[in-house]
């Protein structure tokens, strides 16, 4: 796999709550509140949250 298509992997919500050390209902409110940008929903109300991987990153230094 290029290093360009492991930059663009996309992380559910479990994967970005192990990632940040907290859990997936943290990242869901943070979701809710603005906080965390970069992860959004790929389509309806219901569908799975994804967040790339150079987002995630991008998040986690900011912190």
């Amino acid at each position: 796999m290029s290093d360009r298509r492991r930059d663009v992997e996309l992380r559910g919500a479990k994967q970005i709550a192990h990632e940040c050390g907290v859990s997936e209902r943290t990242i869901r409110r943070w979701v809710a509140s603005g906080n965390l940008s970069g992860a959004k929903k790929l389509g309806g109300k219901t569908s799975p949250l994804r967040m790339n991987r150079d987002a995630l990153k991008r998040f986690r230094e900011g912190e």
